[in-house]
């Protein structure tokens, strides 16, 4: 990550390294005690680097000092190979002071909807009242970026596609939000 001129590296073990990149020495490195899972992302409004490791948490760094901002956890699923955040990316929307993290729930999560055939509903408030009453069904979490609180639940039911890299398949899910303001 390339922001405020430094460099940002997060290795695979989890450590967060900010780098001057003038004299490619360390200003400070932040521990997350777990493998990375997503690359960082940066709030220039916050002064904030969030990014998300394998144990399922999402850590906000202060980019001051490299001190932890806050750590949750926004799911109650166990890691495991399918209940992860790899391949995503946190999204940031600025205005709002929302991140956006999503996770994969696997084939665990597919068909979960409470509608007929186990789809999901067709409102956002419904969709939300089953997200709200089966969250083991998030997989998209908007998170404040004060304190790491959910800011709301976004209405997005799960869903992916097949892939089958080799003789075990597995599921591919849907993009990352995108921030964008209209006038």
């Amino acid at each position: 990550l390339l922001a405020n001129g430094f460099v940002y590296a997060l290795n695979a073990n989890g450590e967060l390294h900010k780098i001057d990149p003038e004299t490619m020495k360390p200003v400070w490195i932040y521990r997350a005690n777990s493998a990375a899972a997503t690359p960082a992302a940066y709030s220039s409004q916050y002064d904030t680097i969030i990014f998300c490791t394998a144990d399922l948490y999402v850590h906000a760094v202060n980019n001051s000092n490299g001190s932890q901002r806050w750590k949750v956890k926004p799911t109650s699923l166990s890691p495991s190979s399918t209940h992860t955040f790899e391949g995503y990316w946190p999204v940031i929307a600025e205005q709002h002071g929302v991140v956006f993290v999503r996770m994969n729930l696997g084939f665990d999560g597919l068909w979960s909807g409470s509608g007929a055939g186990h789809i999901y509903p067709n409102t956002n408030s419904e969709t939300r009242a089953l997200l709200s009453s089966h969250p083991q069904y998030k997989n998209l979490f908007a998170l404040d970026i004060d304190n790491g609180n959910e800011a709301f639940i976004p209405a997005i039911g799960f869903g992916g596609v097949e892939y089958q890299p080799g003789s075990n398949p597995i599921l591919l899910v849907g993009s990352m939000p995108v921030i964008r303001r209209y006038p």
